[in-house]
């Protein structure tokens, strides 16, 4: 019909798999707890309450990453998760670092603990590029 607008269509794949914001998206960060930093997580947590954490993102991490929280039914946690925008350090952009709890707060305290105690901000140190990407040749073409 002529009356109905169609919608552009990107011309290659990573336009179309880029965030809304025009940054690319490069994959999750590995970074997982250990019995040393479960155990700094614990003491951590007793001197940050989780509503300090959120309000830690939202004071100092809002201009640079994207902040989201779900609930994974698989495994039947909370998934808090913190996405490095164009505007973030080059070193974590299009990088996700995620943690997860048995409630939202607890998944949110875990990230923060990530963020600031175990990667200190420096996503790419704990991200395991894909092969094709190692190599130099596209990840998405």
């Amino acid at each position: 019909m002529a009356d109905k607008l169609e919608k552009p269509k990107p011309s290659n794949k990573k336009q179309r798999f880029g965030s809304k914001d025009g940054g690319i998206w490069r994959g999750f960060v590995k970074c997982s707890f250990t019995e040393h930093w479960r155990s700094s997580f614990e003491d951590w947590c007793e001197s940050h309450p989780w509503i300090d954490c959120v309000e830690f993102i939202a004071g100092q991490l809002v201009d640079e990453f994207k902040f989201s929280a779900w609930f994974d039914v698989d495994n039947d946690c909370y998934v808090a998760g913190l996405t490095g925008t164009k505007n973030a350090a080059p070193r974590c952009q299009g990088l996700m670092l995620t943690a997860r709890g048995g409630s939202i707060e607890t998944a949110i305290q875990a990230l923060v603990f990530k963020h600031v105690e175990m990667v200190k901000g420096d996503y790419e140190q704990y991200f395991d590029e894909p092969q094709a990407v190692r190599k130099g040749t596209k990840f998405v073409e």
